[in-house]
Parts: structure tokens; C-alpha cells; sequence
């Protein structure tokens, strides 16, 4: 549990950096928020499954989610190495 929790925090410290993250075009911008937020979502019924199936659908979803972020940083052409640096550690994690 404690390293559920752990990445959970990571995560959510993932999305608030996208949240503040200078991205130009508000489409590119929605999408990174949409995506970063349903990583989150996805995480957080994963850990609270109760069937193996159920835990690892979730997170499949959140990591399908959590590139999707990494897409549209890259789409954004937005390099900034914190960013990078806490999706590398998240995507390790998961």
C-alpha cells in the first residue's frame, strides 16, 4: 500500500506540473489536463480494486493515459526537464 501511496502522490505532483506548464495553444493544453486527469482517476480505482482483473485494467488505463501526457508535451514541443524528470520516475513506477 505504501508504495501505491508514494506513486499516487507522484502522480499527483505530475498533474499539478501540468497544470502550471506554459503551453501556448489552450487545445493542447485541455488535452494534457484531460489526460493527466484520468491517469489520476484510473490510478486511484486501480488501487482500490478488489479483483486482479479490475487493478490491472486500471492501470493499464493510467499508463496508456500517463503517454498520452508525454504525447502531447512532445506535441507542445514543451521541454522542460522537470517534467520529463517526473514522468520517467512515474512511468517506472507503474
Amino acid at each position: 500500500m505504501f508504495k501505491n501511496y508514494l506513486t499516487y502522490q507522484l502522480a499527483l505532483s505530475f498533474h499539478r506540473s501540468c497544470l502550471i506548464s506554459e503551453i501556448k495553444e489552450p487545445a493542447l493544453k485541455e488535452r494534457l489536463m484531460r489526460s493527466s486527469e484520468q491517469m489520476i482517476r484510473h490510478f486511484s480505482q486501480a488501487v482500490r480494486a478488489t479483483d486482479a482483473k479490475d487493478e490491472s485494467k486500471n492501470l493499464f488505463v493510467t499508463l496508456i493515459s500517463l503517454r498520452d501526457c508525454l504525447d502531447i508535451l512532445n506535441e507542445a514541443h514543451l521541454t522542460i526537464q522537470e517534467l520529463r524528470s517526473q514522468y520517467e520516475t512515474l512511468h517506472g513506477r507503474l
